[in-house]
């Protein structure tokens, strides 16, 4: 099916046991951990062309990604956990629990366009007999120069994409994207459809945004993550750019506080492992009166969304704050 998910060939299943059943070297609070030496316990979605390959540094392996316009499946090529061959709490968020999420990319062929990659994304999983259109979650793209993450969440049940506007949304840039290096990116968030929930991410080692907000919807289960390329605008129309290019280093996830340290991919040539960052505490900056927001963005369930970003701004029906 155009745009689906499929999985891999013969033999994946004993391959992604045996993967699951290695020891985790991250630390105690650490329940995935994987240098993509092996893929076998994800599935394609859109495209079957990601690979497992050296890292483009040298240092150990990669997973490959490629998406060209002409390609069968012209807008995405990702990868996604497959139900039963991760923890449980892997494949979903517990809603409630404090997550740590630690990644590189290196982007390879990625000239500069004005439409979204959507890179990293986290999708609801809508309880049943309730609507699955929705916009995902979190995602971390680039548009134009920049590296930018929109999150959305709302404590209503069973609600579309027709009930728009969320009550929480999120935006913001996150500084210029760079090409031919490793970026890090250490994600902490408490997965909550309550306004307790947090979203703190650190690009290279610093800080880079810090909130209180919504981060899901009110499900049973929390967001399934997916990697790799999403090019919307490539579904119905073309761009300035025909090929996108990229690689996954390490990918690690750990429940907890301060774990920042245990899922920090900051240790190849871009520079040392940092120190954990101080004051992990969310930073809330106080009420404070800003213009109307515009129509929120739509994400992947309808892939031509109004492209604005309110960099500095958070919009949440219970108040309205600006990002320090």
């Amino acid at each position: 099916m155009k745009g689906g998910i499929s999985r891999f060939g013969k033999g994946w299943m004993a391959a992604a046991v045996l993967a699951l059943a290695a020891p985790l070297s991250a630390g105690a609070n650490v329940i995935y951990d994987t240098d993509f030496s092996q893929i076998n316990e994800w599935a394609f979605s859109g495209n079957n062309t990601t690979s497992v390959t050296a890292a483009p540094d040298g240092d150990g392996t990669a997973a490959r990604f490629v998406l060209n316009r002409n390609d069968p499946v012209s807008f995405r090529s990702e990868l996604v956990h497959i139900s039963g061959m991760v923890p449980n709490n892997v494949r979903n968020a517990s809603p409630g629990q404090e997550y740590w999420y630690g990644f590189k990319v290196w982007l390879d062929k990625f000239d500069r366009d004005t439409e979204d990659d959507i890179l990293f994304q986290f999708h609801g999983a809508a309880d049943a007999g309730c609507p699955s259109q929705r916009a995902p979650n979190l995602n971390l793209s680039i548009r134009n120069d920049s590296w930018i993450v929109t999150s959305v969440g709302d404590s209503r049940r069973c609600i579309s994409r027709d009930d728009r506007p969320w009550q929480s949304w999120v935006q913001r840039k996150l500084g210029t994207y760079e090409t031919g290096r490793w970026t890090h990116f250490v994600m902490r968030i408490k997965w909550s459809h309550q306004t307790d929930g947090i979203l703190e991410i650190w690009k290279d080692g610093e800080k880079v945004l810090s909130q209180r907000t919504r981060t899901m919807f009110n499900d049973r289960k929390g967001p399934n993550m997916k990697i790799g390329i999403y090019k919307p605008s490539w579904s119905s129309r073309r761009t300035n750019t025909n090929q996108r290019s990229l690689y996954y280093g390490d990918l690690r996830v750990a429940l907890g506080s301060n774990q920042f340290e245990a899922v920090s991919t900051m240790n190849g040539p871009t520079g040392g492992t940092p120190a954990a960052p101080q004051g992990l505490a969310v930073d809330v900056a106080p009420p404070a009166e800003v213009s109307p927001a515009p129509a929120q963005p739509v994400g992947e369930a309808e892939p031509e969304g109004d492209n604005c970003v309110r960099c500095e701004i958070v919009q949440d029906r219970s108040s309205l704050s600006i990002l320090r």
